[in-house]
């Protein structure tokens, strides 16, 4: 397993080597090599045991005789190479030193499975680093490693693997309660001990050990007790975070067994770790094994933001699919799990989650704060089964702003069983189930099975592009490290997933707009998404509905300072003409304002200090931008003149370094006239690739409301004066609204739903005045999410979509939707408040709010929404009508209630005409029609003909008629008769001129329809 990333290799080095030396002084470097120097980092020849081993050109060939030269405060450097013999194994670590490795997969100590071990360190503040200890077999505790005494250890990015005894306690040994040691970034799998020990991957004896970021995978204790980790010793602390326990194996307690002291494990991942055949195999515990020991002594066992999933026991009678807590002797055992996960666990015999037993009389205090069981069973399969605690023994807590968990079980539909699923007593303070909890979120470094040749760890196995086929015979997952050696495009080989991604020297890489299985149809873009580091060292090319991600910033998962590639931009418009505006953002850290100059003249920033005349001056907040914008903020500029009314696509293309972490953008608030165009504040999505915008509302809710509103160029500018219309497209939790298609420019009419595009301006309304913050959790690979400045793809809910329109072409659009989590007074996060300038408005009303995304509780049939309009400067017949509708509104009517009429129209059946006027709230939207409305006909059986001939107005009906009334063009009433007598033919002579008119029929039963007719006189 060779590893080439260090493409920067000499720089990260020397920056290393800067950051260590900067804190401490250190006597002497020295240097380690092998026989080659393929691959090497640190040397420049190769090794020689009679070299001085101070300089890369002159390094020692084995480790044992730079130990032998070392004095405290040294730091050995061990190149590229596997490393065997006697003078690489027995070796004692009795000096204050560092000794560092090239990588984990480049610097490897290999036994070959020799009954030697590795070494033991003895003296204070050694630090070893980054390199594989693998094969080593002494049939004594600590197989590989033994670490009797000292304290200031740190074991960082070490993977120890495959250590296999025939006798002794883990592959690493910790003892002594004076001895404390730290490992972090370590991978432990695959280590084996076989008889009757304990401790496959690490045996603790008292000692205070501190776990971070480690993966402890597929380990094996053949007989006894603690797959993964075995903890003794009445002073034994150990404390595991961020780490993950896979498919351990024990005969009991298949992850971690704990006797005595103290163990602590946040945020950590139990996935398919189980119990085997072994001596004792009856205690169960898949997952993990507490069985308190010493009379007078207390044990604590803490487990915080935990997830347990896939844990199994093996035997029959074995109990406890996930954990298993019992004693041996008399001692105190204080047990608490807070905010865990549990699900998909399985016993054998009880307990499918949890087992409780009590041997003897030890003093438990079990609590269980917040945690979900996720999984049902049924008859003696039990989540939790309390053999034989008291009462007082297990405790259902709830935790201060949560739900609690004294519903154990939530099914797959979170529906809530009422009572604990357990056998036995317990107390319960709370029925609640529990909400808003973190999730627990852990990577593994080992992927793949035990074997040498079949071993691969994250970040450090290669998985290599050739130009047409990968090194691994598979697509690259997040586990692995891509390389690059020939040239790659997105749409014709896929995309790409990395824990880290190397581009060679001369290598293209094209992240395209579309992928390969959809090219010819909408382009919804494709993505590399990267964990760690991206080394470029040939060119990454992002073009528009690309998607670039990184994940970590500052650090990796390893602690390095995370490489940001420079990349090459590209972003079009889609189709624009002369004077149209669109908005922007900058995805890459270097200037790119001089790049606008070719297509664009006029470019503003919005600064809402100015914007204090009102709505009708709202263009005050643009401010001339001459220097270049900040990240996160948003600016627009203009498309020059010269550009022509033809429309036409304007392409971008700017380099620089891609953003990546964190972006703070300042916004301002000034009072609660909530549609006051001063309460806005433009931001810009900062990155490479698209952002869901419901993750940036989360990390931003106390900031800002969660309705985001998109500029769309639609009627084109006269070239002088005011823009004629000023609009939005708008989206939330509820939906999307989008506004008119014009003829010319796109992208309009498109239907926005949950993301931001990459470069693209947007606005959003304060809370308060400060700042908002943008972070890597918010990018996205999704596809389609970057493929327009605004998203296309649509979630089936329960809504629709009205629509308001006048003769010639314009209207505006609102959305009403009902969805779990909405409530029926203003909820932020689903009800968007209108923001448009333009000349067509049409919103619902709650209260005070005019809003354009009305987001409602669960539906009910006699639900009543109000709806309004404004117009500037009226002249034509108006239409309300159904533009789309989802969910339960696919077989459920939609009546418009026209007040001032007093009329009402199915919109599922045909759309609504009417003539604007200054009536109020004259329009409601409901369901079901009241009283008598409820025995009307069903539209589709009327039927009603109107006609104009000779100046003679005639109307038909196969329905008794009982009152007619005719509208102009215009809204005005020119007749209205009410018939006395039932009848099916109306005539009336009148003189009218020639145009269109409106006819409203009502019929003695009630039944209502509008029709449109023309005049030809």
């Amino acid at each position: 397993m060779k590893l080439t990333f260090y493409s920067i290799k000499t720089k990260l080095f020397f920056l290393f080597v800067t950051l260590i030396c900067g804190s401490t002084v250190f006597s002497t470097t020295i240097y380690v090599n092998d026989n080659s120097i393929v691959n090497d980092v640190f040397c420049t020849s190769v090794g020689n045991d009679s070299n001085n081993g101070i300089s890369p050109a002159t390094p020692k060939l084995s480790l044992s005789a730079a130990l032998t030269i070392a004095n405290n405060g040294d730091i050995i450097y061990v190149d590229s190479g596997t490393y065997t013999g006697s003078n690489n194994r027995s070796l004692v670590f009795n000096k204050e030193i560092q000794v560092i490795g090239a990588s984990e997969n480049l610097t490897i100590f290999d036994n070959a499975i020799g009954v030697q071990r590795w070494g033991s360190i003895t003296s204070n503040n050694v630090k070893l680093s980054k390199m594989t200890i693998t094969r080593y077999a002494l049939a004594s505790d600590g197989i590989a490693l033994t670490i009797p005494n000292g304290t200031g250890i740190e074991l960082n990015r070490m993977i120890i693997y495959a250590n296999v005894g025939s006798a002794g306690q883990g592959a690493v040994h910790i003892l002594g309660a004076g001895t404390s040691v730290t490992i972090r970034n370590t991978g432990s799998p695959c280590n084996r001990v076989s008889s009757a020990n304990y401790g496959g991957g690490y045996k603790i004896s008292g000692s205070t050990v501190l776990f971070e970021n480690c993966s402890i995978n597929n380990n094996v204790v053949s007989a006894i007790l603690g797959g993964g980790i075995f903890i003794e010793g009445t002073t034994a602390n150990v404390t595991i975070n961020n780490s993950t326990f896979d498919n351990n194996e024990a005969a009991a307690g298949g992850a971690i067994c704990i006797y005595n002291g103290t163990l602590t494990v946040n945020n950590s991942c139990f996935n398919g770790n189980t119990t085997n055949a072994g001596a004792l195999n009856d205690l169960g515990g898949g997952a993990v094994l507490i069985q308190a020991q010493t009379n007078g002594t207390t044990t604590n066992v803490n487990f915080n933001n935990c997830s347990f999933t896939n844990n199994s026991t093996g035997p029959a009678s074995s109990d406890g699919g996930a954990v298993t807590i019992t004693n041996l002797n008399s001692p105190t055992c204080n047990v608490n799990f807070t905010t865990c996960y549990f699900e998909n666990n399985n016993a054998v015999d009880k307990g499918e989650d949890i087992y409780f037993e009590n041997a003897f009389s030890p003093t438990f205090n079990v609590v269980f704060k917040n945690n979900t069981f996720k999984s049902m069973y049924s008859g003696t399969q039990v989540n939790l089964y309390n053999a034989d605690f008291a009462a007082s023994q297990i405790k259902f807590e709830q935790l201060s702003g949560y739900g609690a968990n004294g519903d154990i079980v939530n099914n797959g539909a979170g529906v809530a069983i009422n009572n604990p699923e357990m056998t036995g007593v317990r107390t319960e303070v709370s029925s609640l189930l529990p909400v808003g909890l973190a999730v627990t979120n852990c990577i593994d470094r080992f992927d793949g099975v035990c074997g040498t040749t079949s071993a691969t760890f994250t970040c450090l196995t290669e998985n290599i592009w050739n130009g047409s086929t990968w090194s691994r015979g598979t697509s690259p997952t997040v586990y692995e490290h891509v390389i690059l050696n020939a040239n790659y495009n997105t749409t014709i080989h896929g995309n790409i997933n990395a824990c880290q991604l190397t581009v060679k020297s001369g290598v293209i890489l094209n992240i395209q707009n579309d992928s390969k299985d959809n090219v010819g149809a909408d382009k919804l873009g494709t993505y590399v998404y990267v964990v760690n580091s991206i080394f470029n060292n040939g060119t990454i090319n992002v073009l528009t509905n690309g998607n670039l991600v990184q994940v970590n910033h500052p650090l990796d998962l390893n602690g390095d300072p995370i490489v940001t590639p420079n990349i090459n931009f590209t972003k079009e418009t889609g189709n624009k003409i002369r004077w149209d505006y669109i908005y922007w953002s900058k995805p890459v850290s270097n200037a790119i304002l001089p790049t606008f100059n070719s297509a664009f003249d006029v470019k503003y920033y919005w600064d809402p200090d100015f914007c204090i005349n009102g709505i009708n001056f709202s263009y005050e907040g643009w401010r001339t931008l001459s220097s270049e914008p900040a990240e996160a903020t948003g600016f627009i500029t203009r498309v020059k003149t010269s550009a022509g009314t033809t429309p036409a696509n304007i392409t971008l293309n700017y380099s620089g370094t891609s953003n990546n972490g964190n972006y703070n953008a300042t916004i301002k608030y000034y009072d609660t006239e909530h549609n006051a165009f001063r309460n806005f504040t433009l931001l810009g999505n900062p990155y490479p690739g698209a952002i869901k915008f419901e993750d940036f509302y989360e990390e931003n809710k106390d900031k800002i409301y969660g309705t985001v509103y998109l500029w769309s160029a639609n009627t084109p500018y006269p070239g002088s004066g005011l823009y004629q219309q000023a609009d939005y497209a708008s989206f939330n939790l509820t939906g999307g609204v989008g506004v008119p298609s014009a003829s010319t420019q796109s992208p309009n009419g498109i239907l926005p739903n949950g993301y931001i595009a990459s470069a693209q301006g947007f606005m959003v309304r304060p809370k308060v005045n400060g700042t908002v913050l943008f972070t890597n959790k918010q990018r996205t690979k999704d596809v389609p999410s970057n493929n327009q400045f605004y998203r296309g793809a649509n979630e089936e809910k329960d809504r629709y979509w009205l629509r308001l329109a006048d003769a010639n072409g314009r209207y505006n659009e609102l959305l009403v939707g009902y969805l779990p989590g909405a409530t029926n007074d203003f909820d932020e996060a689903f009800d968007g408040p209108i923001n448009s300038l333009s000349p067509v408005k049409f919103y619902s009303v709650l209260g005070n709010e005019k809003l354009v995304i009305q987001g409602k509780s669960k539906f009910e049939i006699t639900d009543i929404v109000q709806l309004d309009y404004s117009l500037t400067n009226p002249t034509t017949m108006l239409t309300i009508s159904l533009s789309k509708k989802e969910g339960i509104f696919n077989s459920q009517s939609i009546y418009i209630y026209d007040k001032k009429l007093n009329f009402y129209h199915d919109l599922t059946q045909a759309a609504y005409f009417f003539y604007p006027d200054n009536t109020s709230n004259r329009f409601e939207v409901l369901y079901k029609l009241n009283g008598s409305d409820e025995e009307v006909v069903d539209e589709e059986e009327i039927n009603i003909q109107s006609a104009i001939v000779n100046s003679e107005f005639t109307v038909t009906s196969n329905i008794p008629l009982s009152k007619i009334e005719l509208y102009d063009i215009n809204g005005r009433l020119i007749f209205f008769t009410s018939l006395e007598e039932n009848v099916l033919n109306y005539t009336k002579n009148i003189l009218l001129a020639s145009g269109i008119y409106i006819i409203n029929v009502t019929c003695v039963n009630g039944a209502k329809k509008t029709t449109k007719i023309l005049n030809q006189n």
